[in-house]
C-alpha cells in the first residue's frame, strides 16, 4: 500500500504523486515508509509514539480500542525493526518523519 496517491501529470505526462501525510510531492519520508511497508495509520501512530503517547492516549485520539493501538504500535516497530517504542521514534526521527506535523 503506498502511502502517496497520484494526483496528476507533470508537463512531460509523467504522474506525479503528492504525499497523503504531509502533502509534498514525491515525498523521500514516504519512500522510506513504502520501503518497509507502513500504512497510513501506522505513520499516526508512529508520530503519536513520538509524542510519547501511551497506549491508552493513543487509543483515545484515534478513536480505536486498546488492543487495536498496542497491535498498531507492534506492528510498526516489526516492519521498522524497533525493539520498543523508543527505538521506533529513533527510527521515525532518523528517517525524517515530521512528527509534530503527522500527529
Amino acid at each position: 500500500m503506498s502511502n502517496c496517491a497520484i494526483v496528476g501529470a507533470r508537463k512531460d505526462r509523467k504522474p506525479y504523486k503528492r504525499c497523503l501525510h504531509c502533502e509534498r510531492i514525491d515525498c523521500q519520508v514516504c519512500a522510506a515508509m513504502r520501503k518497509v511497508g507502513l500504512t497510513r495509520a501506522e505513520i499516526h501512530i508512529i508520530s503519536l509514539v513520538c509524542l510519547g503517547m501511551s497506549n491508552k492516549r493513543i487509543c483515545e485520539v484515534r478513536g480505536i480500542s486498546e488492543e487495536t493501538a498496542k497491535r498498531e504500535v507492534s506492528n510498526a516497530c516489526i516492519k521498522t525493526g524497533a525493539d520498543d517504542r523508543l527505538n521506533l521514534a529513533l527510527w521515525a526521527i532518523h528517517n525524517g518523519l515530521d512528527w509534530r506535523k503527522s500527529a
